[in-house]
């Protein structure tokens, strides 16, 4: 019985620390959804990021429920999809391959963050 209850603490320790190795590539990257009616992208002036997202069609109207991935060096940091038309992401400075996919059509590019500043991505379906 001890024998079990000592493999099994070590086993959850163990896990417990392995999963605090992958948490720093995703724990200083934070999304949030937004730009559904004027007050709300007004209100997202205020969120502090380094990318906003903003799909539309080509005559201009936004779209929702748009499919977003963001991976970098690491791995996959966010996976979300997003009622409204705008996804702002603070990320550290780096590269990042967005991908974006909306009715079957799948849309990618690489984003470079450099030095804080806002980079702004429109996406069109």
């Amino acid at each position: 019985m001890k024998t079990t209850m000592k493999t099994t603490t070590f086993t959850v320790a163990a896990a417990l620390a392995i999963s605090a190795l992958a948490l720093p590539a995703r724990a200083d990257v934070t999304h949030q959804c937004s730009g559904i009616g004027m007050e709300e992208r007004a209100e997202a002036e205020n969120v502090p990021h380094t990318l906003r997202l903003v799909y539309a069609q080509p005559n201009g109207n936004y779209l929702g429920s748009i499919e977003t991935r963001i991976a970098g060096p690491q791995g996959e940091l966010v996976n979300v999809r997003c009622p409204g038309p705008w996804v702002l992401v603070d990320l550290p400075d780096g590269t990042y391959q967005v991908t974006a996919s909306f009715k079957g059509e799948t849309k990618s590019r690489r984003v470079t963050i450099a030095g804080g500043r806002q980079q702004r991505q429109v996406f069109v379906f």
